[in-house]
Order: structure tokens, then sequence, then C-alpha cells
């Protein structure tokens, strides 16, 4: 909404008042322009348009999450997908090319990396629809991890390389 109907400079803050978009609680809509008037919002707004642009890994996911979009890939494919596969499907736009130059060297260096027979995946975490293990090409590639966390694939699976799910919740998973 942001988007579509803010005017920058609070001069034209009754302008935009004025105008709510269809459908919009008029109360609401006042509100919500008055909060994006505030000092303190156009501050944050201009921050995070600062971070934005320094980003070089941008992904074509939209809003669904990787998990969603690595599910939907298993599904099709009939097993896990491995995160090297599901970043270059989430970095690729619909004509093929990759987002920028920065990503296209990262996907060249998968490729040439999962074409080895020797990178492929042996022991990963196949318990969900994305396949990972520390070291594989998507590791190989980006580096290491963080700890506490592995970048693509969700929330539950550490750098230890051990799902965050019990083996008393599979069998309870699988029972019921």
């Amino acid at each position: 909404m942001k988007k579509r109907h803010y005017i920058p400079h609070s001069r034209n803050k009754t302008r935009v008042k004025n105008y709510p978009p269809k459908g919009c609680i008029p109360q609401d809509w006042d509100i919500l322009v008055d909060h994006w008037y505030t000092d303190d919002a156009v501050i944050e707004s201009e921050k995070n348009k600062d971070h934005r642009s320094k980003q070089d890994e941008l992904h074509t996911a939209g809003s669904c999450s990787y998990v969603v979009h690595a599910a939907k890939k298993a599904k099709t494919d009939g097993q896990p997908v491995e995160r090297a596969i599901l970043y270059q499907v989430l970095h690729t736009r619909k004509d093929g090319t990759a987002v920028n130059p920065v990503v296209k060297a990262k996907m060249d260096k998968m490729k040439e990396l999962l074409e080895m027979s020797s990178n492929q995946l042996q022991s990963s975490d196949t318990s969900g629809s994305i396949a990972w293990s520390p070291d594989d090409v998507f590791a190989k590639v980006m580096g290491k991890e963080c700890k506490g966390r592995i970048r693509g694939v969700g929330f539950g699976p550490s750098p230890s390389g051990r799902s965050s799910k019990s083996v008393l919740t599979d069998i309870e998973i699988h029972s019921s």
C-alpha cells in the first residue's frame, strides 16, 4: 500500500489521507498514514532502503518460503531436492537468466561441482523436502554455515548435521 499511495515529504500527508484505497477503513487509513509520516518511520524506511540496495543475492521466490518451493519441487521430482539445485531455481528469472552477475558466478560454480560424481550428496538429512549435508555443493560455494542454522532449509536443522526432529516425533508421525 505504501508503494502505491505514499508521497514523500510531510506536506503531502493531508493529500494522501484524503484518498484512501478502495475497501480500506477510513480510521485505519488515517492511523497508517500518520505512522508513515512520523520521524521514526521515515528514518527506518530510509535505513531499510539503504540495506536493500546493498544486497547481492536477490531471489525470485516471492512471498513463499524456500521450504514451500522445495516441497513443490520434491513432489514433482519424487525425491528431496539439494540446496544447490534449489538455489539455482530460486535465483533465476522466468527467462532463465540469473538475477545478477554475483549470483550467476555462484550458480556456475555450483553447476560445475554438481557435475563431478564425488560431490553427489551421500550422507544427508532427507527427512524433509531439502537434502543437505554440512559439506554439500551449496556449502562449498557459499562458505561455512553460521552457528545455529543451516541456510536454505528453513527452521529445525542445525550445523551439527542432525535435524531438530527426534526419532520419537518421526515414529509418532508415522503411527498416526
